[in-house]
């Protein structure tokens, strides 16, 4: 019989989920190489029995193709256990034509009557659901009519998930939302709900993953542009981050929650991503959209102050704090300068009597003319006094030094009680307000890239 060639990629799934039989085939590497022998599939990928009787170890990653040869001396047992590996094989397959041509490669190949006569009832089963144009919803093979059913199920419990979570009740909800995606995964209301759960959860690359699904699926949607900006900027991926924040404003024109993100954003955003072209081209329309909410705010009385709005009143208030601060730190930026300045007189003074003091300590002895050695004299008062003016000037300088220390940390707390410091806020997520409502019809399903976390 003529051998086939597979997908390596297909065909070590069919050996990961079966057990670890032994065939005899041929390994086409991705270098245009190629090995013979008896295979044994091992965790990270093949072991090669050859005719040299030391077995070669082969990567998965290394395989291009894997040549499926008949093995007519097969056992029942052996023959048996592929025949269940085929089944788990196709466990995760939609295609049907797909399938069908894999029962019929191991019906064609296979000698041992017991399991061929299984395989053949196994290939009854699916070209039945063939001609009945049977469809795969999450595990289960249904009738079209059936899947509109499921599917319209899944709208409406997706539906009741939303309710459960705007009344708070997420535990309840978690279970529920599981289910439709399971049945229906390209429900935009489920996933952009599961999207808000992994966010509450804190698991982020999860919550990324549903937000990115669900935007592909619901193009142009502002909230979930928002709420996936958000996570990409948990994830400091800045750029992109600005680049939905961007898309959200386009979308939905002085929305006041994704202004206001946008403004803790350009308030927040690292040094070195506030030249680049996607900053730029966020601040534009930032500007362009603020100046049109500004007004409408103004009806209301309110300013914008940061990524905040406040009164007319608490904004003259704010300013006042902002003055009476700026004099303090203006005053201690004095008396900073003024402590360096005794600081380096003292050290100065330390140094210049240091150098007195050496100078004595290097002169103070007569030397005996017939011997020549060197007999210690008395130091001078003067000595004296100057150890003792390095001692009293070092235990200012110290002191000063600790003034010093003290004048930053008061400007420091000084500087973060500023009203323009508490002026960022924090970004805020479109909860289940924003979802998207609209249900896809079950037709055959948008192709969803995917997505990586």
């Amino acid at each position: 019989m003529k051998p086939i060639r597979l997908p390596a990629v297909a065909f070590v799934s069919f050996a990961l989920l079966g057990s670890p039989s032994l065939f005899a085939d041929v390994l086409h590497l991705k270098d245009g190489s190629k090995i013979e022998g008896t295979l044994k599939h091992t965790e990270d990928g093949w072991l090669v029995q050859g005719d040299s009787g030391k077995p070669v170890h082969v990567l998965t990653e290394q395989v291009d193709s894997i040549e499926l040869t008949t093995n007519a001396a097969a056992t029942p047992r052996a023959a048996m256990e592929r025949l269940t590996s085929l089944r788990r094989s196709v466990e995760g397959l939609t295609d049907l034509n797909d399938i069908i041509a894999r029962f019929q490669r191991f019906v064609d190949q296979n000698t041992d009557p017991a399991s061929t006569a299984e395989a053949r009832k196994d290939l009854l089963v699916w070209k039945d659901r063939l001609n009945q144009k049977m469809v795969k919803v999450g595990s289960k093979w249904v009738t079209a009519e059936d899947r509109v059913k499921l599917v319209e199920q899944a709208g409406q419990n997706a539906e009741t998930a939303r309710q459960l979570m705007k009344q708070g009740r997420t535990k309840e909800a978690e279970p529920i939302l599981l289910d439709v995606v399971a049945t229906d995964p390209q429900n935009a209301t489920a996933l952009y709900l599961t999207g808000l759960l992994r966010f509450q959860q804190d698991q982020i690359p999860a919550a990324r993953k549903a937000f990115e699904t669900t935007s592909i699926l619901v193009p142009n949607h502002s909230p979930t542009l928002n709420d996936l900006a958000i996570v990409l900027w948990r994830q400091r991926q800045y750029a992109a981050a600005l680049n939905n924040f961007d898309e959200a404003m386009l979308a939905t024109p002085v929305d006041k929650l994704i202004l206001d993100n946008v403004a803790v954003a350009l308030q927040t955003l690292p040094p070195e991503f506030q030249k680049n072209a996607i900053t730029l081209k966020v601040i534009r329309h930032f500007n362009e959209q603020d100046q049109q909410l500004a007004e409408l705010m103004a009806q209301q009385g309110m300013r914008r102050y940061g990524s905040l709005w406040v009164s007319e009143k608490d904004m003259a208030q704010m300013k006042r704090q902002e003055k009476e601060i700026q004099d303090k730190l203006d005053q201690m930026a004095a008396d900073f300068d003024r402590s360096r300045q005794k600081i380096d007189q003292l050290g100065q003074t330390i140094s210049d009597n240091d150098t007195q003091i050496h100078r004595i300590e290097a002169t103070s002895f007569v030397v005996d003319p017939r011997t020549g050695a060197q007999t210690p004299v008395p130091y001078p008062a003067a000595y004296y006094d100057l150890v003792r003016d390095n001692q009293n000037a070092q235990r200012d300088r110290d002191a000063e030094v600790s003034r010093l220390d003290q004048l930053k940390k008061q400007a420091a707390d000084l500087q973060n009680s500023r009203p323009s410091q508490k002026s960022a806020g924090v970004m805020r997520i479109v909860g289940p307000e924003g979802t998207p409502i609209r249900i896809p019809t079950a037709t055959a399903p948008v192709a969803v890239p995917a997505m990586q976390p």
